[in-house]
């Protein structure tokens, strides 16, 4: 891994770098992190899922995000790497706080409670379960004062009635200035119900809610009383 970057001044001018299963280890992470702080990759996002990375890899790559020679750096994909541990997970998905961009992927959850803590502007979670307890959480979460994110996707998240009337609360109960505005809610796939329908249309009689763009609740259970529920108060809010 190393020998790519030998000889080099600087990397060539990619975007994205995806080297996702290719079983690089902590060795090819440090490599990587060498790279980062020499200046040698402009990436704004670098995606290392399912590589065997442990908390060594990940510290390493936490101080070469923390020292700030990746400005461009906005998130690192680290899905499935297993034995990286909360607190190396951690330290990595802080050392990103500057750049906001994106979240830091290894626990998905774990991740989305700090990126939306420290202001990450996109959050997604799709596919991951979050029992009753994870959607009080994320809903503490996204209540906190610095947590401006604009767009959260759910989709595939079991959240059924209670899951989506957590959310919808959190999200009712933030500041009311435009850095906190609410623009795209991806809630499809999850189970929810005419109650669930209900709490998510009270959304609309709130500040929070006044500047959404995109609502995604396909293939839910919604039926006639969810759905009237929030076409009367889309009908409300636009008066």
């Amino acid at each position: 891994m190393s020998k790519i970057f030998q000889g080099s001044e600087r990397g060539p001018l990619l975007e994205e770098l995806d080297l996702g299963n290719n079983m690089i280890g902590d060795t090819g992470a440090a490599a990587l992190a060498a790279a980062l702080v020499a200046g040698k990759l402009g990436i704004r996002s670098l995606g290392l899922s399912r590589n065997k990375i442990a908390h060594i890899g990940a510290e390493v790559l936490s101080r070469a995000v923390s020292s700030g020679s990746c400005p461009l750096l906005q998130s690192i994909d680290l899905v499935g790497n297993d034995e990286i541990g909360s607190t190396a997970a951690g330290a990595l998905a802080s050392s990103l706080r500057s750049n906001l961009g994106g979240i830091v992927l290894f626990d998905p959850f774990q991740a989305a409670l700090e990126s939306a803590r420290v202001g990450a502007y996109r959050i997604d979670l799709s596919g991951v379960p979050l029992h009753a307890e994870a959607c009080k959480r994320l809903a503490e979460a996204l209540r906190m004062p610095k947590a401006r994110t604009a767009m959260l996707v759910l989709s595939r998240c079991s959240l059924g009635n209670a899951g989506a009337e957590e959310v919808a609360t959190a999200l009712r109960s933030r500041p009311t200035s435009a850095a906190h505005w609410l623009t795209e809610l991806d809630l499809g796939w999850n189970g929810i119900g005419p109650q669930g329908g209900q709490a998510l249309a009270r959304l609309f009689g709130s500040p929070a809610g006044s500047r959404l763009e995109t609502l995604e609740l396909e293939c839910n259970d919604l039926g006639n009383e969810g759905v009237s529920a929030l076409i009367d108060a889309l009908g409300r809010a636009s008066r």
